[in-house]
């Protein structure tokens, strides 16, 4: 069964004037979610990219996600009504359907098509959880940044690779994999020098997708 199409359905709702749906558009580096703020809204990503982090007790910038098109962002808080988890914001001009809480419980009741659609996106991200929890855990080194860079990765229009648009940087991974940053300059430094990835810009490449899964068989 094909996934439901978030937009198109926010979309015909917000035509036949449903209340409490908007068209945003959100400015470059406008931090539009904030961390432990109320749960009054979700937003639907149409176009551009989010970021998604968090900030520690020490003031270190930890990113938690990057939400692309056709992503919800900040439907937890609306859903259950707590704390937010993270901020968020724009790292390019963003449009969006901005969803009050109200109308997003109202959808989820009365539309099974945006419910399943939400469920699919929240089953999909508690499977990533799960599966750097693993990782984090279980892994060596090498395998714990190979699992991060593989999660962020999406296919290139090269065949055989794949590509991250917004690389974290080496201490943004060195906190997600929790190892040092001397660790996994190490790691990246082998895997450039033997190919592995390589900068495109200011994207990364993963030329051996499939050599760094092999890394995740230990």
């Amino acid at each position: 069964m094909a996934a439901p199409d978030l937009a198109l359905i926010l979309q015909q709702a917000l035509a036949a004037g449903s209340a409490g749906l908007r068209h945003v558009i959100i400015p470059q580096g406008t931090v539009f979610l904030q961390e432990d703020g109320g749960a009054d809204a979700a937003w639907l990503l149409l176009e551009g990219r989010a970021r998604v982090f968090r900030v520690s007790r020490d003031g270190d910038l930890v990113v938690l996600a990057h939400r692309l098109p056709g992503e919800l962002i900040g439907e937890l808080a609306v859903i259950d009504g707590g704390p937010r988890s993270g901020s968020a914001v724009a790292l390019e001009p963003l449009s969006a359907i901005r969803i009050e809480a109200g109308q997003f419980g109202n959808l989820l009741a009365e539309s099974a098509a945006f419910a399943w659609g939400v469920a699919l996106q929240l089953a999909a991200r508690l499977r990533e959880s799960s599966d750097r929890t693993f990782a984090m855990a279980a892994a060596p080194i090498p395998a714990r940044v190979a699992a991060e860079l593989l999660r962020l990765a999406r296919p290139s229009v090269v065949p055989g690779e794949a590509v991250i648009a917004v690389p974290p940087t080496i201490t943004e991974l060195s906190v997600r994999v929790h190892a040092t940053r001397e660790s996994v300059s190490k790691t990246f430094s082998r895997w450039r020098a033997d190919g592995s990835i390589r900068s495109d810009g200011a994207v990364l490449v993963i030329v051996d997708p499939v050599a760094l899964s092999d890394l995740l068989d230990f």
